[in-house]
């Protein structure tokens, strides 16, 4: 068997090894000095082995450290199923099977019925929360984005802010709040974003040039030779810059005080949006494309 054939092979190398020793007249010399000589190279060798077995345990430990943090490795856990369950899938293990599917809907998807917030007569195209989630923030394809303090005695969310965004373009495509919740920018598709303060007036409903102003944050000239447009943005942590995808395929850094875009990549196959910064140093990022791409930049 596999083992048998193992041993042999050992054995063999032991015996090829003695014989060479007998020829070159190791054998001949006197049996203190090799009891000696056996004892000292005894020694050396469990004091290397004693070594090499410290760094692969602690070569494991790493390892082991970096699994558990990153993909929940040993520890079972529901999180680790689930992780599990999605790598085997996009490794090549194919579809879930419905018990599968159950499992994780369970987990993962809320219980219990809907609430609603608050209704219009338009349909919203995006939603998303504050950093610290204390304020949501929803863009409507009227024109419209709506800014809710989320807190748990009002019922529903109390409405802070409506803003009726500039130039339009088939939709609100996204929205950022700046890290201190002072500044809200929005993107309508279009080369231009616009920034807006929020906490200006006590007016509830913020109007281009009436109630507020809505400042423009040109991105200049594309990759491609018409017009192009913003899909998505993202405030750096530092609320220096806002990290852009748009529909040339491409991703900008706009500097909001020099008012300028400092860094930018042709960076898909396809329009860019989702994008977002991977840390608090704002030098790592990332975007997803139409492409079925993520992929990572690095600025330094």
């Amino acid at each position: 068997d596999e083992q048998g054939n193992e041993q042999v092979s050992h054995y063999n190398t032991r015996s090829r090894s003695r014989s060479r020793q007998v020829r070159d007249g190791v054998s001949l010399s006197s049996p203190g000095r090799e009891r000696e000589g056996r004892a000292s190279e005894g020694g050396s060798g469990s004091h290397k082995n004693s070594q090499e077995n410290l760094e692969r345990k602690k070569s494991f430990e790493r390892l082991k450290s970096i699994l558990q943090a990153h993909v929940g490795w040993e520890k079972p856990s529901k999180r680790s199923d689930l992780a599990r369950l999605i790598r085997a899938r996009e490794s090549g293990g194919g579809h879930w099977s419905p018990s599968k599917r159950t499992r994780i809907s369970c987990r993962v998807l809320p219980n219990g019925e809907p609430e609603l917030i608050d209704s219009g007569n338009s349909r919203a195209y995006i939603g998303h929360f504050a950093e610290n989630g204390n304020v949501f923030v929803a863009g409507f394809q009227n024109q419209t984005i709506r800014l809710y303090e989320v807190n748990q005695t009002h019922r529903p969310w109390k409405l802070r802010k409506e803003i009726v965004a500039r130039a339009l373009n088939w939709t609100i495509t996204d929205t950022c709040l700046s890290p201190n919740q002072q500044l809200l920018v929005y993107a309508t598709i279009s080369p231009v974003l616009h920034a807006v303060n929020i906490n200006a007036t006590d007016d509830i409903r913020s109007l281009q040039n009436i109630t507020d102003l809505h400042m423009p944050l040109d991105f200049g000239e594309g990759f491609s030779e018409g017009a192009f447009g913003l899909w998505a943005i993202n405030f750096s942590h530092d609320g220096k810059y806002i990290l852009a995808g748009s529909s040339d395929y491409a991703t900008y850094v706009y500097d909001i005080e020099a008012q300028r875009v400092v860094s930018r990549a042709h960076a898909h196959k396809d329009d860019v949006n989702s994008v977002c910064f991977a840390d608090d140093n704002d030098q790592v990022y990332l975007s997803g494309s139409d492409d079925c791409m993520i992929k990572v930049w690095d600025r330094r």
